[in-house]
C-alpha cells in the first residue's frame, strides 16, 4: 500500500511498484467493508503514490517504470471510471 483514502466507509488504496517488471498489481484498489475490488481503466497497472478524495473525485499521481509513463488520473465517480489528465 502507498497511499489511502477515503470516500464515506468505502476505502481506497493505491498499490505498486517497479521492482518485479511482471508485477501486475498495480493500480487503485477499493474496499467496501467486505470485498476488495482491483479497479480498471486508465489507473489499472499504475504505480500509485498519490490519492487524494474531494468529495466524490478522486485524484491519483503514478510514477513511471519499464512498461508505464507515470502521470495524473481523475475519478469523478468514486472510482468507477478513471481518465488520465496528465498534460502532454
Amino acid at each position: 500500500c502507498n497511499e489511502m483514502a477515503a470516500i464515506g466507509n468505502t476505502i481506497f488504496v493505491g498499490a505498486g511498484d517497479d521492482s518485479d517488471q511482471s508485477n501486475t498489481n498495480g493500480g487503485v484498489y477499493r474496499y467496501d467493508g467486505t470485498t476488495w475490488t482491483k479497479l480498471s481503466g486508465a489507473i489499472d497497472g499504475q504505480i500509485v503514490l498519490g490519492i487524494v478524495q474531494i468529495g466524490t473525485t478522486l485524484i491519483a499521481s503514478s510514477a513511471a517504470d519499464s512498461d508505464q509513463n507515470g502521470g495524473v488520473f481523475r475519478s469523478l465517480d468514486s472510482g468507477a471510471t478513471w481518465t488520465e489528465v496528465t498534460s502532454k
